[in-house]
């Protein structure tokens, strides 16, 4: 898949002084400030061409953000994912980096925010850095910590795993279980028919349409591949890895409900960890869960570490157009209550 490719665009901010030896700047993409990013964040997997160019199949306008010292490279950066609604322009960071509290990067942020009328701004840390916080932004946001499992591949993951899971593992190999990676259409959907098992059993709806166009997007890009584990030919477990040139990141996995199917789970993922490893891949993350979980436990059977993070949704638009979205969305949901409140 081929990016959108643009000239370079600076937002440069009023504050930037030599006193201060750093500015904020974002970019709308260039391949010299992709490849930049790429080797100042390696191990990141959501700042790679390919994740940008998923995304721009999504629809989203993609920018590079970050701080430069003057007259030097990017200290730090990030994705600026845009998307335009019928009255709302959302601006999405998918991954944030390690960034100070009193860095020009946060005003600066704002300010672009504003000068683009962005009315969600939307902050996650899907594969950032241990302790990465985010300072308030805005009077009206919505705020939740959340923790992310990380598998350090630079040492001996394997004697850091759990006895269970060993076990699990040594049970599968003898079955004869083999993985396979691919992201054929068919493989697409076996995948997509295990991750949803769980959440029908729980009586709940399946996949959202756009979540299949995220993956399809990711596959297509080469920014992710699916790795399955084959018992006799049968799918018995999936995972869509994404990668990066030293990380990679589990997006979305799970197993068929058998016998077999708990010892694939061990099985491939063991695998997948020992075949990244190969391939110069220094840290895997397992993705969040919530702390004491059954997927948390999973995830630190396979020595894991729990990194502590948090993710935040601040509403930096003006206050009419958030009272018109408001009430745009009662119409569409819940019209009795939208005529109750304006007195019909």
């Amino acid at each position: 898949m081929q990016l959108t490719i643009a000239d370079d665009i600076t937002y440069v901010q009023p504050w930037d002084t030599v006193a201060m030896g750093e500015r904020f700047s974002a970019h709308v993409m260039t391949r010299d400030v992709i490849a930049e990013l790429e080797a100042l964040h390696p191990s990141n997997p959501f700042v790679t061409a390919q994740y940008f160019a998923a995304r721009e199949r999504l629809g989203f306008e993609v920018w590079v953000a970050g701080v430069r010292g003057f007259g030097s490279d990017l200290s730090f950066g990030c994705g600026l994912f845009f998307k335009q609604g019928l009255m709302n322009l959302e601006l999405e960071i998918v991954s944030l980096p390690s960034i100070a509290s009193d860095s020009v990067f946060w005003p600066g942020l704002l300010q672009l925010c504003a000068h683009r009328a962005v009315t969600q701004l939307t902050l996650d840390t899907y594969g950032s850095p241990a302790g990465t916080t985010i300072p308030v932004l805005a009077p009206h946001e919505l705020r939740r910590a959340r923790t992310e499992y990380v598998v350090d591949l630079r040492g001996d993951f394997e004697a850091r795993m759990s006895p269970e899971h060993r076990t699990a593992v040594d049970r599968a190999r003898r079955q004869g279980m083999t993985t396979v990676r691919r992201r054929s259409l068919e493989a697409l959907r076996s995948h997509l028919s295990i991750v949803n098992l769980p959440v029908i059993e729980r009586g709940e709806t399946a996949e959202h349409p756009t979540r299949l166009s995220d993956k399809i997007a990711l596959l297509d890009s080469e920014a992710g591949e699916l790795v399955q584990a084959l018992l006799n030919g049968k799918v018995l477990a999936s995972t869509l890895m994404m990668h990066s040139a030293t990380g990679a990141f589990y997006q979305s996995g799970g197993n068929a409900p058998s016998n077999e199917s708990s010892d694939a789970a061990h099985f491939l993922l063991h695998t997948t960890l020992l075949e990244l490893r190969a391939e110069g891949i220094m840290c895997v993350s397992l993705g969040g869960a919530l702390d004491g979980s059954a997927p948390a436990k999973f995830r630190l059977g396979f020595g894991a570490t729990p990194r502590q993070l948090e993710a935040s949704i601040c509403d930096v638009g003006s206050t009419w157009k958030r009272r018109a979205t408001q009430a745009l969305a009662l119409a569409r949901f819940s019209p009795l209550r939208l005529r109750r409140m304006i007195g019909f």
